[in-house]
């Protein structure tokens, strides 16, 4: 599909990544979207949104528990037609996304300190 749209100098599939090679594509990304109809949790989208990055997600699970209004979109899943709209929506408000502010909100809700302090509650 992304040949027959000649849309491969603007989309790549990268397929398996070594955890070093992940943060770097991350680093060199605009947008993360994460178009699933489940998701229990959402490492991806945390991780993609502890580097700074907006993101587009489905409504599915996981991701309404980590998108906020200043972090990204969220959309109803199985729909290529709202999945298409938000992108579009966070791809025109571009600017408004502070990539600080995102990975700082990511970090504080998610971090290490936030998960070894759940892990201590639970113990």
């Amino acid at each position: 599909q992304i040949n027959s749209l000649e849309k491969n100098n603007r989309i790549k599939l990268k397929g398996y990544l070594q955890p070093n090679e992940v943060v770097e594509v991350l680093h060199k990304t605009d947008v993360f979207i994460v178009g699933s109809s489940l998701e229990t949790f959402g490492v991806s989208l945390i991780e993609a949104q502890a580097c700074g990055i907006p993101s587009v997600a489905t409504k599915c699970g996981g991701p309404s528990d980590i998108i906020l209004k200043d972090t990204g979109v969220l959309v109803q899943p199985n729909s290529e037609f709202y999945l298409n709209s938000g992108i579009r929506q966070v791809i025109k408000k571009i600017d408004y996304y502070d990539s600080e502010n995102i990975r700082k909100k990511t970090i504080e809700r998610f971090g290490k300190k936030i998960y070894i302090n759940s892990l201590k509650k639970i113990i």
